[in-house]
Parts: structure tokens; sequence; C-alpha cells
């Protein structure tokens, strides 16, 4: 029928949304990871201009990374909430960070925005995902 036909365009439009901004902000956080876990002459000037410590971009580095992958497993499991907060509250401090030199933000309220598209749609839509081990069985 065509209610059928319908609610599968529907599913697969909110697959491809999640799957396009998750794929995204994934992007970002892997390039901004690896700059900082290489330790680039860019990233480490730029971050010295706002102030940041040196001890920063391996710790930063590695919880982009971790973010990253955790988002991009397609399972349900507690870690990722914590992954997206994470995400999320980073992306709040590095336009601030920006903004405090003068610098454009544009690029970190894009990466806000996919974040919380790919949220959403994580916890509304991807309800099909498998949880990681087992169901739980409510009392």
């Amino acid at each position: 029928s065509n209610h059928n036909i319908t609610q599968a365009h529907i599913i697969m439009r909110d697959k491809i949304i999640f799957w396009v901004s998750t794929g995204l902000i994934s992007a970002m956080f892997f390039f901004s990871a690896f700059m900082a876990l290489q330790s680039s002459p860019e990233y480490l000037e730029g971050l010295k201009n706002m102030g940041f410590p040196a001890y920063f971009p391996p710790v930063h580095g590695s919880m982009k990374l971790l973010a990253a992958i955790a988002i991009l497993i397609p399972r349900r499991f507690l870690l990722k909430h914590w992954a997206y907060a994470g995400m999320f509250i980073t992306l709040i401090f590095a336009s601030m960070a920006h903004h405090a030199v003068g610098e454009p933000f544009i690029p970190q309220l894009v990466a806000m925005v996919l974040t919380l598209v790919s949220y959403f749609f994580y916890e509304t839509k991807m309800s099909f995902l498998p949880l990681p081990f087992m169901q739980y069985k409510t009392m």
C-alpha cells in the first residue's frame, strides 16, 4: 500500500540525515584530533594564541578521537550520550575561544548544529539500532 511506501521513504530519509550529519561531525572531530595528536605547528600556534596550555593537545585530541569513534558505532550505548555531550561542550568552548581572539567561529556553530541534528536523530529515529550486548528486561 501507499502508506508502507511512504513510511519506508521516511525511515530512509531519517537514516540518511542521521548518517550524513554523524559522518560530517565525526570527520571534523577526526581532523581536529589528528591535528592535535600530530602536534601540527598551525594547531599548536592557534592554541597558544588562545591561551591554552601545552599539555592540552594530547588530552583533547584523544578525547575528540574517542568521541568521533563512539558516535560512529552503530549501536545504542550509554557512553554515546557522553560523547555527544563532550562534543557539544567542546564546540561551545571552541566558539568562545575563537571569538575571544577575533577569529571567525562559524565552523564551530555549523558543527554544533550538525551535532544536535545527529543527536536528535540518534535519540528519536534510530531506535532500531541494536543495544551493544543484551536487552535489559524490565521487572
